[in-house]
């Protein structure tokens, strides 16, 4: 029915029509083919920002340093600083299709299946996240209904119309995981991968 709709379009609008009509302001959708057709790559960014719909806030909850406090919501709990801009020019530059989530990934992380533990974090560092403290069942089905699934179905369907050669997740990252010693993570760069070993050594 979509794609009858807008048949007479140019393939870009497509995308930004079928975005729009499935993804209920979850996901940003670029596309940098330029008129090709041939598959694209495809890039996601799950954790592409830190902004919240409305009615949620953070409620001015920091995150406190010996340097000072941060802010929760602009630390790299709330979301992958400079992941959205590398992933926009990798996009761009490869002449393909970017898939952001619009909210934060402490609202519901769409990087996490839905049985995680962390799907909702419920604390940072042993103290409660204010905003998660209350979600309940009810809250947590509104969630996934209005943010996870709307994310995640724009995201098949981009995959299923550009037919990608390739998918590729942009992330940064912290340089101590939780659980893990402070600092262990003493690279500026990795490469985390499934099945695809020829495309991960490109990367070298």
């Amino acid at each position: 029915m979509l794609r009858r709709t807008v048949s007479s379009l140019a393939r870009t609008d497509y995308l930004e029509v079928l975005a729009g009509s499935l993804s209920q302001g979850a996901a940003i959708v670029r596309d940098y083919r330029r008129g090709k057709t041939d598959p694209a790559l495809l890039v996601t960014v799950e954790h592409a920002t830190n902004s919240l719909p409305g009615g949620y806030s953070f409620q001015d909850q920091s995150l406190t340093k010996e340097a000072g406090a941060t802010l929760l919501e602009n630390s790299h709990w709330g979301w992958d600083p400079g992941a959205l801009e590398t992933a926009d020019k990798v996009a761009r530059a490869a002449g393909g299709v970017l898939v952001a989530a619009a909210y934060s990934r402490l609202l519901i992380d769409p990087n996490r299946p839905l049985p995680s533990d962390t799907l909702i974090r419920r604390s940072f560092d042993g103290i409660p996240i204010t905003l998660n403290i209350d979600v309940d069942h009810a809250e947590l089905t509104n969630r996934v209904n209005k943010y996870y699934s709307p994310f995640h179905t724009t995201m098949g369907a981009v995959k299923a119309e550009i037919a990608p050669v390739a998918l590729l997740s942009i992330h940064s990252f912290s340089p101590t995981y939780p659980g893990m010693a402070p600092g262990s993570r003493d690279f500026e760069a990795g490469v985390l991968y499934t099945f695809d070993d020829a495309l991960a050594e490109a990367f070298r």
